[in-house]
């Protein structure tokens, strides 16, 4: 069992978030130094902060401790692309804001609709998704890592009966969805 929560907490998305940011930092094409700083307190800060809640409350309830999760990257999300469209920041930095909002969004209205979408898988999917897009790494080295991250992070949702598989792909397919209508329109 605690492997299986070590997992879970090693692919919070917040950290792969921060992980995508650092590799698009090191490129140097993407970000000035005042958007990698908004864009890790938006994608990465913020969102922390439900977890975070959720330890001083010492929640124990899965569905509350999802639903701060939630609340707080959506607030992360809706901040930082707002800052970023006020900053008039290039398409391709809105688009990865928005790729997350969009998805959280996604997430949220199958909540409410009882039909459980998976956050972690969204907060895997959508990382490596955009860097095989951005071509942060070659797709010979994302993709066995995509693998393994994601096969690693589903197994333990499943032991662990946090989600069921239905709900992991569901999860990760959101992200995707979001970008690719992203692209359709901007």
């Amino acid at each position: 069992r605690f492997f299986w929560l070590l997992i879970r907490l090693l692919t919070l998305p917040c950290l792969l978030n921060e992980g995508l940011l650092v590799l698009l930092r090191l490129r140097k094409q993407y970000f000035d130094s005042l958007t990698f700083w908004l864009l890790t307190a938006a994608m990465c800060l913020v969102p922390i902060a439900g977890y975070l809640l959720n330890l001083c409350k010492n929640q124990t309830d899965n569905d509350k401790r999802r639903k701060n999760a939630m609340i707080a990257s959506l607030i992360g999300y809706c901040a930082g692309t707002a800052a970023l469209l006020i900053m008039r920041r290039p398409a391709e930095e809105l688009i990865i804001l928005l790729t997350y909002l969009i998805s959280g969004l996604l997430i949220a209205v199958f909540s409410l609709c009882g039909v459980r979408a998976s956050g972690h898988a969204a907060g895997i999917a959508g990382p490596f998704f955009i860097a095989a897009y951005l071509r942060v790494l070659p797709l010979f080295l994302l993709l066995p890592l995509f693998v393994v991250i994601f096969g690693l992070t589903a197994a333990a949702s499943l032991r662990l009966k946090r989600h069921k598989a239905g709900e992991l792909l569901l999860g990760a397919a959101c992200p995707i969805a979001a970008f690719l209508l992203l692209n359709l329109i901007l």
